[in-house]
């Protein structure tokens, strides 16, 4: 990363740019950012910067970074708004790109009460609203299915957590798994910090029984390929929608009802962290 943003240097001296932040163009300043990033980020961490930083430069049409000014920033905003996204989202897009624009240099475009306002939700999990949900997920699932949201549920790992969790990080005696970086994936931790996980003794046996089944490979849940299990939303959705599950009434952005398609709003990886949090809470 640090070569290649010599390379960016070297080839504004090239073409005899100051490297200036005066001169520095909206895309060199984003390409400069996204090196960094890499450096320091997952790789689907690094895709949403990009994603982001390119869709701030579509919206400004601006070509140089000395050029942003608080109407961009606003612009920005109601891109957004015009698309019908939440406030909370919208507060977090823009968060993201004052991020992006202090490490550049550029700050005090919005002062902090100026910043988009969103009303806080209760935590939402599990069984607080119907005690036989989860009960009837769990029937509905296949084997593998079932030891991977138990997973979920009895860990309250993230959802790369679990995709990257590998054999030799569970501690069978002392009941725990260790959430450690694995490089050659492209799995970093948040944070940075290795953690032990404590596991419930209802996970601890699922997981006895299953390795009898998988012994050799070094990953608990792999996809068709052999490679981490990167659709656990999507099998989650189906199986809510098989076992009858969806709440009926919400609509995803593309027009799809959850009463006929498996795309429950209510029904989310997350959540089962949030109902691990209150499992704990409430014991």
């Amino acid at each position: 990363s640090a070569a290649r943003v010599a390379v960016l240097r070297k080839e504004r001296e090239f073409r005899g740019i100051a490297a200036t932040t005066s001169e520095v163009t909206l895309q060199e300043a984003i390409d400069a950012f996204i090196l960094e990033r890499t450096a320091s980020q997952d790789a689907s961490s690094v895709r949403r910067w990009q994603w982001e930083l390119n869709r701030f430069a579509t919206v400004t049409e601006k070509k140089y970074l000395r050029d942003i000014d608080r109407e961009d920033v606003v612009a920005y905003w109601n891109s957004f708004k015009s698309e019908g996204a939440k406030p909370r989202t919208i507060y977090n897009r823009i968060q993201a790109l004052l991020t992006f624009l202090k490490n550049r240099g550029i700050v005090g475009l919005l002062k902090s009460n100026e910043m988009p306002s969103y009303d806080e939700k209760d935590v939402d999990y599990y069984t607080e609203n119907n005690p036989t949900e989860l009960t009837d997920f769990f029937a509905a699932c296949k084997p593998e299915e079932r030891l991977a949201f138990i997973f979920f549920l009895y860990s309250g790992c993230h959802e790369r957590e679990v995709m990257f969790a590998c054999w030799n990080d569970i501690d069978f005696v002392n009941r725990t798994y260790t959430v450690r970086p694995k490089p050659d994936l492209g799995f970093r931790i948040k944070n940075g910090k290795v953690r032990l996980v404590p596991l419930s003794q209802v996970l601890i046996d699922a997981l006895k029984t299953y390795v009898l089944i998988a012994p050799t490979r070094r990953l608990i849940f792999v996809n068709s390929e052999g490679g981490p299990e990167g659709h656990f939303l999507f099998k989650l959705k189906q199986i809510v929608f098989r076992a009858g599950l969806n709440c009926g009434h919400c609509v995803n952005k593309q027009g799809k009802s959850c009463a006929e398609h498996a795309v429950c709003a209510q029904w989310t990886l997350h959540k089962f962290r949030r109902t691990w949090a209150t499992m704990h809470l409430l014991n």
